[in-house]
């Protein structure tokens, strides 16, 4: 991506988060753009002529016209689904689905093309723009005035995120970014900077410091910043009590995980749910 991206004005056609085992037969064709961002589980996408698979954390924005199906590796995945045009609303905002390439009509194609963009952009590790997804879930599917605007406000937002961020196509070979990825996949167990550095062969404070120059952030507080972003997702989204959404996120003790969610938010666990609900 370039700075292009700060003049696109996207517009939210819909959005949701959905949770599917069940693999593509079929390669399908989109009328406009389309975002997977995975929260959990895996995801092999297929293209054509080339495929990726994506973890926590990960994400992809398809073209139109470009053909994808979606494999799942027999197990359930969950991950948001975006679907925007730049046209600046003009198409309206009602979701038009995918289509098999036998019925897909390219006079049809909604969302205009800017050069560069005609091409898979997959974002490793960013999940940074999780709070912007959890909005947009929200606002867009809110039966109110002003949805469509504020839902994609955020998305434009998530498209500066991507731009800002250096994973960008994917470096998964340095020892942060396979940290990172470590992390990533494990928020769910005790994960600590000396189980992360035994994992990957190195010391915790050499593994540290390059994390830290790379993200500019150090290994523990990524660590519980990955592990507060799943807690607030689980408040939102099921009624489990404070104690078992900290013990599913890998805090051994709940009185812990409610003095470090309010430290980086301001507020309680339960505080958030009764708020932002």
């Amino acid at each position: 991506m370039d700075n292009s991206v700060l003049t696109f004005n996207p517009i939210v056609r819909f959005a949701c988060r959905t949770k599917n085992a069940k693999d593509y037969d079929d390669f399908l064709y989109a009328y406009d753009y389309r975002i997977f961002y995975i929260t959990e589980g895996k995801v092999r996408v297929v293209f054509l002529d080339s495929d990726v698979t994506l973890s926590n954390g990960d994400l992809i924005i398809i073209p139109p016209k470009v053909g994808y199906k979606l494999k799942f590796f027999g197990k359930y995945a969950y991950y948001y689904i975006l679907n925007f045009d730049i046209t600046n609303g003009k198409a309206g905002v009602t979701e038009t689905p995918p289509v098999k390439k036998q019925d897909f009509s390219e006079s049809k194609v909604i969302s205009y093309i800017p050069n560069g963009y005609d091409t898979p952009l997959t974002f490793f590790t960013v999940t940074t723009v999780n709070d912007e997804f959890i909005k947009i879930n929200q606002e867009f599917n809110l039966n109110a005035v002003g949805r469509v605007e504020v839902a994609s406000s955020l998305l434009k937002v998530i498209l500066i995120k991507l731009l800002q961020n250096k994973d960008f196509k994917g470096d998964k070979t340095s020892p942060w970014a396979r940290a990172k990825a470590y992390i990533d996949a494990n928020w769910f167990k005790t994960v600590s900077n000396q189980t992360v550095a035994k994992q990957l062969g190195y010391h915790p404070y050499y593994l540290g410091t390059l994390f830290k120059k790379h993200y500019g952030v150090t290994l523990h507080d990524y660590i519980v910043s990955v592990k507060l972003v799943k807690a607030k997702a689980k408040l939102l989204e099921t009624s489990k009590t404070i104690s078992e959404i900290a013990f599913e996120v890998g805090f051994l003790n709940p009185s812990y995980f409610s003095e470090t969610f309010k430290s980086s938010y301001g507020y309680t666990p339960n505080d958030y749910r009764k708020n932002v609900k």
